[in-house]
């Protein structure tokens, strides 16, 4: 949704607002939007980090519907074409964009990929750059506590974000980059031969499993497999190597996660909650979440309640 009005078509917008908010000079910034309702199509010029504070955003990025919700964060390569829309909403959606450039992020990859003695003797030396990330919806890992500084930056800033411009994008360039090295390795070690094809496959399972994380309803190896264009055994066996499980135990695992979230939060019934998650009765949901947290439902919430 960030992209100034040059980048792309004029958006349309009602009762929006898209400000910078921060920028060190270099092609790095980071932009702050309050809107009620938008369209856009864009193409990135640099990475882009879009961290969505309130409300739900939907991208289109290569044929692929991405909604990204409060508290998540979307990653679109340099160089993608992308669409974003977001139906009206009474409520205000806010986000940030977070543009990081190609230099920044070569500058914090080299100190990674260089020798201390060389990063001493060439301090200058340029790195490798056409940097191509894993473009997706993210929600928990290392760049999250970057990402939440930011938010907290500006709140206590009148004008300006708090945390000096620079130490900002050092830091966020840095937990994105050590996040996709995570994500990297495990790339690499799924079961082929070539890397090129590691990636493909890496892709498309993840692309799985970002369905899984927002599905209501219980999807088969069949629709996850076809969806990715990948035979029922070929997907099963890739996903399982990728990710440390099943996709059915994924999905279950990410509901019970999910209703955790809501007993905390929620003054929901048990019940409410069982089908708000996608579980079919009470009686399977319970059973799930205690062999899960080794705590019932009810002594979960007694404990870990976060309600008044």
């Amino acid at each position: 949704m960030h992209l100034p009005a040059a980048e792309s078509r004029r958006p349309f917008m009602t009762s929006n607002t898209i400000s910078e908010v921060s920028t060190n000079g270099q092609g790095s910034k980071v932009l702050y939007s309050t809107v009620q309702q938008f369209e856009h199509t864009g193409c990135a010029t640099a990475v882009i980090l879009n961290y969505v504070l309130t409300g739900t955003e939907h991208y289109s990025l290569e044929n692929k519907t991405l909604p990204v919700r409060a508290k998540q964060y979307l990653i679109i390569n340099q160089a993608q074409s992308f669409h974003v829309s977001i139906p009206y909403s009474k409520a205000p959606v806010t986000a940030f964009g977070i543009y990081l450039s190609e230099a920044l992020l070569a500058d914090v990859a080299r100190n990674y990929q260089l020798p201390e003695t060389q990063l001493l003797d060439n301090p200058f030396e340029s790195a490798k750059s056409n940097f191509a990330f894993f473009e997706g919806v993210y929600t928990h890992d290392s760049l999250q506590s970057a990402l939440h500084n930011l938010e907290i930056g500006l709140n206590t800033a009148k004008s300006r974000l708090h945390l000096p411009c620079q130490e900002l994008y050092l830091q966020l360039a840095q937990e994105l980059l050590l996040a996709h090295s995570y994500l990297t390795k495990k790339a690499f070690n799924l079961p082929a031969k070539k890397t090129s094809v590691k990636k493909e496959l890496f892709k498309r399972v993840q692309a799985a499993k970002f369905l899984l994380d927002e599905a209501p309803e219980n999807l088969k190896i069949s629709q996850l497999a076809a969806t990715v264009a990948l035979s029922e055994f070929h997907f099963f066996r890739t996903f399982k190597h990728a990710f440390g499980k099943s996709p059915h135990l994924y999905q279950t695992q990410k509901r019970l996660e999910k209703a955790a979230t809501f007993l905390q939060h929620e003054s929901w019934s048990v019940g409410e909650i069982a089908l708000a998650v996608g579980f079919a009765d009470i009686y399977s949901f319970s059973k799930a979440f205690k062999n899960y947290y080794h705590l019932s439902p009810l002594l979960y919430r007694q404990q870990f309640s976060r309600i008044g």
